[in-house]
């Protein structure tokens, strides 16, 4: 056993949501970190960090003002998805916009991918790393508390041809969690049912196909 960290909470940084992801080539961790000594306005940030595991060395590879947050690896460890959101911290975070961006695994080369007015909550790559599977919820932009979708749509990974494939009315109902078929073909999501009743919370799991494009990008 040994510690590849040492950013205590007066130190520098505090680890949030106990998110620590491996890459596929299992040599780096990507973790979020609250910022403390990064203070605007006198709000800590929230930012995604590299570790190294051979060496613990660790290195910051965002700087929006705001909530970087839940990194998700390409398959081959080059590229990294994930969100920003201009709340001040991630568990507020739900109720504002977000937009995924990709960036390179060192930091460089960011790109934002979506521009929604409802909020993009998870995203993940295809196994062959052409597309990107995401949700899209409205339900904080919708008129109503009942009113609006819970949705995912599919993109390539430079953010176009973006393709709705399924949306289901909120009605207190939310699409939670997504995943990839190993041949790509498919999509699992989770539904979370009566999310604002509390003690009558339900959840189901579908599957739906993935329409095969040729309009890929490289």
């Amino acid at each position: 056993m040994r510690q590849l960290t040492s950013l205590g909470y007066c130190e520098g940084a505090s680890l949030i949501y106990d998110e620590i992801v491996w890459s596929p080539d299992g040599s780096t961790l990507a973790v979020m970190f609250v910022n403390i000594s990064d203070m605007i306005e006198g709000q800590a940030q929230e930012h995604i960090y590299l570790i190294n595991v051979e060496s613990g060395l660790t290195e910051i590879v965002t700087s929006f003002a705001g909530v970087n947050g839940f990194p998700t690896w390409s398959p081959d460890s080059t590229r990294i998805i994930y969100y920003q959101s201009p709340s001040k911290y991630s568990w507020a975070a739900i109720s504002t916009n977000k937009d995924i961006w990709v960036m390179n695994a060192d930091g460089s080369n960011k790109k934002q991918l979506t521009d929604d007015p409802g909020h993009e909550c998870e995203a993940v790559w295809s196994p062959d790393e052409k597309r990107i599977a995401y949700i899209i919820s409205d339900k904080w932009s919708a008129p109503g508390p009942c009113e609006g979708n819970s949705q995912i749509w599919v993109m390539n990974v430079d953010g176009s041809s973006k393709e709705l494939l399924i949306s289901i009315p909120l009605n207190y109902s939310l699409i939670t969690d997504i995943q990839w078929s190993p041949d790509g073909s498919k999509i699992v999501f989770e539904v979370l049912c009566n999310a604002k009743v509390i003690d009558n919370v339900e959840y189901d799991i579908y599957l739906v196909d993935v329409p095969v494009i040729d309009n890929y990008c490289d």
